[in-house]
């Protein structure tokens, strides 16, 4: 059975909740409400910048790879001097950047735009990092962008269901085509 929070949300052709038969929020609740939109807009943008240093990461390191010998030794180096952070920490950067690219690109998409938060990424990464790539973009493109709006605990736990029944699958068809 297929995730689909389109089932659990409301038509997106239902009428518009009418706000005037709601009671008035008070100064203090309607200050409330203006501050977790400013929260939402600074996660949405933090999530903007994730995405495109991801993606700049990404290719920097296809550049190397593709100039080969020495760019490719070089870049972690070079990343850590120019960002101050350890030689270690720039090369788990990189590979984080080429796995997203590589196996999740509808995550860092959604990550671009601003409808997957750089929590829910990382719960997504760290979630199919033991998958293969193909395994990895077929369980993303199941249950996301339906999945964006889950907070990270809902979101892998449907991840790993899904993991897990798309693993079975493939297995199963592995073995019959080897049977064969």
């Amino acid at each position: 059975m297929p995730f689909n929070r389109a089932e659990q949300l409301a038509s997106v052709d239902a009428e518009p909740l009418d706000e005037s038969v709601l009671p008035p929020l008070s100064e203090l609740s309607r200050a409330q409400v203006d501050s977790l939109g400013t929260v939402r807009a600074s996660l949405e943008a933090e999530a903007k910048a994730y995405a495109l240093q991801l993606t700049e990461l990404a290719a920097l390191g296809w550049r190397a790879q593709q100039a080969g010998g020495g760019a490719l030794r070089s870049l972690p180096m070079e990343l850590a001097g120019s960002w101050q952070i350890s030689q270690l920490t720039a090369e788990r950067w990189i590979g984080e950047a080429e796995r997203f690219r590589d196996a999740l690109p509808c995550t860092l998409q959604l990550l671009g735009e601003g409808r997957l938060l750089r929590h829910q990424a990382l719960a997504v990464r760290q979630e199919l990092d033991p998958c293969t790539p193909q395994v990895a973009s077929a369980v993303e493109a199941e249950v996301l962008p339906a999945g964006a709006g889950l907070c990270p605990t809902d979101l892998r736990r449907q991840l790993k269901r899904v993991r897990l029944r798309i693993e079975t699958d493939w297995r199963a068809r592995k073995q019959v085509f080897t049977v064969e």
